[in-house]
């Protein structure tokens, strides 16, 4: 559409961060043995490499609140505006709508990307929603591995690096070759993986580490 451009799924809506409920650090599910680094060297890091002051100042506690991610999203459209070629509206499903002439002259993506830079808005609710769904920020390839062995459907000794091979195992496919459902050689139940696999990256780390088995 001529003067206007939606992004969706660049920093999540207001109202859906209200539902989120950010609260910190949720109790890990007794007996899985799976535990993460939590996220302190990762907000070390960003602390020290990142020219954004705002940054700094959301993670000096370790922590991003359901205010701060709303005060970065108002800082981001408040620089998209200052441009003068483009405007930033807050759509209720997560995403932004612009307008203005920088859509048409081809240079909307640089402002975006500026205003991000200057923000941070897109990283701080890339965490915000990261530590809400992985609390303790436990490795993404032993979360699935875990939640394919408590829906039985690969052996109870399966782990992440199997996990990750099986992944590249199928990813190496040619395109034409892939199966159109993601088929594991670890599979034990052949019928159910797939279904198992997709229902698996769906869920959140607490909602694997409180699967039952």
């Amino acid at each position: 559409m001529s003067g206007a451009l939606k992004r969706r799924g660049l920093v999540l809506g207001a109202s859906a961060l209200l539902s989120l409920g950010l609260s910190g650090c949720v109790e890990n599910a007794a007996g899985t043995g799976l535990r993460g680094p939590g996220y302190g060297p990762e907000f070390e890091e960003l602390r020290s490499s990142s020219p954004s002051d705002f940054l700094r100042e959301v993670l000096a506690d370790d922590e991003i609140s359901e205010a701060e991610v709303i005060e970065a999203r108002s800082r981001f459209v408040q620089c998209v505006g200052e441009s003068g070629r483009l405007a930033a509206t807050d759509l209720t499903d997560g995403g932004f709508e612009y307008t203005g002439p920088a859509i048409d002259a081809g240079d909307h993506q640089a402002i975006i990307d500026a205003c991000n830079e200057k923000t941070s808005a897109d990283t701080i609710t890339m965490y915000a929603l990261r530590m809400h769904d992985n609390p303790e920020n436990v490795d993404p390839n032993a979360l699935i591995a875990l939640c394919l062995v408590k829906k039985k459907v690969v052996d109870h000794s399966y782990g992440g690096e199997q996990y990750a091979a099986d992944m590249e195992h199928y990813f190496a496919l040619p395109e034409s070759q892939r199966p159109g459902v993601l088929e594991f050689p670890s599979f034990v139940d052949e019928e159910n993986g797939p279904a198992a696999h997709s229902e698996c990256i769906e869920m959140s780390a607490t909602e694997i580490l409180q699967l039952p088995g």
